[in-house]
């Protein structure tokens, strides 16, 4: 038993680390973002619920009710490419504007940025700033806005397609090793 109570500990703290940077977790993407058993998971949501952890409605759960309120459709689109990569990551934040998620994999630090159409410009320059940049993961709504962003160090742009629950990768970095 102890060691079932250590692991959904560890789930707790993951779930938890998930929504200081999403807000809001549709419940079935869970298991794509963290290794728990559909059974377990449930336990756990029960468990964080009635300790005052999290709110949930229906398939979604968030820290406050505020947060289930304002549903982003840009924190979903985030969530789907980081579930892409968590598992090869070795640490993983919320990262400052204009980047959603920072994380390390596979040696390598990323960024996955959301970008908003019409914030081309916005965003644009905010990347400009920065020396070193991360590998980016660019989420864009359609692929006009690849030529309108024009940004360093992409690895790649991202279309994600909620209703089919898929993302689409264009221009992947090259990797010369």
């Amino acid at each position: 038993m102890k060691g079932q109570a250590a692991h959904h500990q560890i789930h707790k703290i993951q779930i938890l680390q998930l929504l200081n940077i999403a807000g809001t977790l549709e419940v079935s993407r869970i298991d794509r973002l963290i290794d728990i058993k559909p059974g377990n998971m449930e336990t756990v949501l029960t468990q964080m619920q009635k300790a005052g952890k999290i709110v949930r409605s229906g398939n979604r759960i968030a820290l406050d009710r505020g947060a289930l309120e304002d549903i982003s459709p840009s924190s979903d689109a985030v969530m789907r490419v980081f579930s892409d990569f968590i598992h090869r990551s070795d640490y993983y934040t919320a990262g400052e504007y204009p980047a959603a998620v920072c994380f390390f994999a596979d040696g390598e630090e990323y960024e996955i940025i959301y970008a908003e159409p019409g914030q081309e410009n916005i965003i644009r320059k905010a990347l400009s700033q920065t020396e070193n940049p991360p590998l980016r993961l660019v989420i864009i709504r359609s692929v006009d806005q690849i030529e309108r962003l024009n940004i360093d160090n992409v690895a790649a742009y991202c279309m994600v397609d909620g209703e089919a629950d898929e993302v689409r990768y264009y221009k992947m970095k090259e990797r010369t090793t």
